[in-house]
């Protein structure tokens, strides 16, 4: 048996977007017990609301900032344990070959 829809108030759609502009996965995000909406759900909403949409792009955006400074705080520490000699370069490299 479907449940009912849920309706997106403006409360949760805040919540959601600060929760992917802080860097959550979309499934990290829809599978939280405090989002109370499916992906599947919101993404309709995303669809027919064009404000909606543009939020969630700049939300989009500020995650990827964040995720971009975090490697570069990651880059910057291993680059001063290699120029120290606390770290060789070449076990540097391994660490950042994925």
């Amino acid at each position: 048996m479907a449940g009912r829809k849920r309706k997106l108030t403006d409360k949760l759609k805040s919540h959601i977007l600060s929760l992917i502009a802080d860097g959550l996965t979309i499934r990290e995000c829809f599978s939280r017990s405090d989002v109370p909406i499916s992906w599947q759900s919101f993404r309709t909403y995303l669809i027919n609301d064009e404000e909606l949409m543009q939020n969630y792009i700049r939300s989009k955006e500020l995650a990827i900032d964040l995720k971009l400074s975090d490697l570069e705080d990651k880059r910057k520490i291993l680059e001063e344990k290699i120029e120290s000699g606390e770290l060789d370069p070449k076990a540097a490299q391994s660490m950042v070959n994925l």
